[in-house]
Formats: structure tokens, C-alpha cells, sequence
């Protein structure tokens, strides 16, 4: 067995090993999520985010006895490691008391990071966004104060602060971040930042506020298939050449010294389609250094 990726660090602390329970069979978490590759099998806990392969393969499509548990290395580990769970557990019940113990934790640290949503709104429809059916509202004047406000009483002192911009889509709403980024400025707060993003409204504007006052250091966009798949995917309101647009932002970017992380959203019906937006996106883009995908 291999470990692909070690436990989230703060779980590992606050949660115990599993100690094996006669008389009681074990299966698959529902935080499990498992891949066939090869002879191996990938499995990811998303509970705490811990990733192992099993070389070869232990099928866990049925319980495992105590006895079972016992003799091999493997379901020994995974049942200590919560792979594995008794069955009937409750883990939605689990998962809750894990996320107050969480709460409490973290509710006297200081912050070095912040996540922030200047608006639900959004100029696409993904068809696999999360926020569908929500309403899209945006920050007000007085939450961005509330938002500068909390920085400022909850980050690391003497650390920089990073910022991260999400949505919705953050660039419908630039003025927001002006707001915070100017409050922060006035407090005398270090920053810098990142932002997820489709890509589609960015000009030479906004890259300026991006290399100016939002010092802004990398960015994620999504190119979710070749041309066609991405209208259907991305389901802007209004299409106007946007595949192509956002190409040109990339290089744009790139070109300003902006790391991007060119994000590829797949499936069984598009992952095809990955080389063709490879070979798109190299012949869009010149300043290659600061990219990856």
C-alpha cells in the first residue's frame, strides 16, 4: 500500500485511530471514494482527505469480519484510518460532532487565509455549478466594512494576509474588491491574492487592478472541453465568442507575470476532448513558464 497523500493535519491531530471492534463487521465509509487503475485501487477519504493505493487491489464491495480485520495489514489500516467503518455507524452523526470539535478549534486561531464571495451572481451557468437555485446576491457596502473589519481583528499578526477571491464570478463585482483591498491598504495590512475565475471578463483594465492594488499572484480558470462542449458546458447567457476570449486572457495574463491555473473540469463525455483544448490553448498562448493545467 502506498499513502498518495497523508491526512488533513488538523484531523489528524483531533481524531483518533480506529481501534478494531470484535464482533463487529466493517465496510466501505461514505466519505470513501475508490478508482480502479491497473491492478490498483485508489481510494480518497474525503472525510480527511487522506489518499492511499491498494497494490493490487482489495475489492471492498462487502463487509469484512474482526477475524479479517486482524490477519491483513491493509483492512487493519484502513479501519484505523476510518476507511473502513463498523456497520450501522451513524457518520452523519459523526461528521457533525467532528465539525463543532472542528469549530471550537479553530475558533481561537488566528488566520493567515480568507475566502471571499463578493457576489453569487455570474455571467455562466455550469452545468456542474454548486450554486445553482441560489439566489444571486452581492456584497453591500456595509459587509465589505464588516468584511475588512474582520480581517483585521482575526488575522496573524505579522503575517501577510492572501485573499482569496471565489464566487459566483468575483469579476462581475471589481468595485468589492477595490473596497477591501483599499481598507486593508488603510490599516497598513500585507496582503496578496488569488481568484477563481471563468475568464471571460477580464481586459487590460483589470489586469492592471490585478498587478496593482488587488496584487493578485495567481489565478484558476476553467476550460471545461474544445469549443463546442464548452458553450454547452459553460452556458453563458450571452456567447460571444468567449472560448476564444478567454484564451486570449490566458496568454494576457501570462504575458503580465499572473501565474494561471488553467482548470479542466472532466467527465466520461468530455474527457476526449482534454487534448484538443491542450493543443488550443498552446497555440493561443506564448508566455508559457507561468501556466499549468
Amino acid at each position: 500500500m502506498i499513502t498518495v497523500r497523508s491526512k488533513y493535519k488538523l484531523i489528524a491531530k483531533i481524531l483518533p485511530e480506529h481501534r478494531p471492534l470484535e464482533n463487529r463487521t466493517y465496510s466501505a465509509s461514505q466519505f470513501l471514494i475508490s478508482h480502479k487503475e491497473g491492478e490498483d485501487l485508489i481510494l480518497f477519504n474525503t472525510l480527511t482527505k487522506e489518499c492511499v493505493a491498494l497494490q493490487p487491489a482489495v475489492p471492498l464491495d462487502r463487509p469484512f469480519s474482526y477475524e479479517e480485520i486482524l490477519s491483513s495489514e491493509e483492512l487493519s489500516y484502513l479501519v484505523k484510518n476510518h476507511f473502513l467503518v463498523p456497520e450501522g455507524t451513524d457518520e452523519c452523526a459523526f461528521y457533525n460532532k467532528l465539525y463543532v470539535l472542528l469549530a471550537s478549534f479553530m475558533r481561537y486561531r488566528q488566520y493567515v487565509a480568507y475566502t471571499i464571495l463578493p457576489t453569487f451572481a455570474c455571467n455562466a451557468r455550469c452545468v456542474y455549478c454548486y450554486e445553482e437555485g441560489t439566489v444571486p446576491s452581492s456584497m453591500s457596502a456595509e459587509t465589505v466594512s464588516d468584511t475588512v473589519r474582520f480581517i483585521l481583528d482575526t488575522r496573524k499578526k505579522g503575517s501577510p494576509v492572501i485573499l482569496r477571491w471565489f464566487g459566483g464570478e468575483p469579476l462581475l463585482r471589481p468595485y468589492i474588491i477595490d473596497g477591501i483591498c483599499r481598507g486593508l491598504k488603510e490599516n497598513g495590512v500585507e496582503y496578496k491574492s488569488t481568484m477563481i475565475s471563468n475568464g471571460s471578463l477580464i481586459t487590460e483594465e483589470i489586469i492592471g487592478k490585478m498587478r496593482g492594488e488587488w496584487n493578485l499572484v495567481h489565478i484558476q480558470i476553467s476550460l471545461d472541453g474544445a469549443e463546442c462542449d464548452y458553450i454547452r458546458r459553460k452556458n453563458y447567457y450571452r456567447y460571444n465568442d468567449h472560448y476564444h476570449k478567454v484564451m486570449a486572457n490566458i496568454e494576457a495574463l501570462s504575458a503580465a507575470g499572473i501565474a494561471v491555473g488553467v482548470r479542466l473540469n472532466v467527465d466520461h463525455d468530455n474527457i476526449n476532448d482534454v487534448p484538443a483544448v491542450i493543443d488550443d490553448l498552446a497555440r493561443a498562448v506564448t508566455h508559457q513558464k507561468t501556466i499549468t493545467v
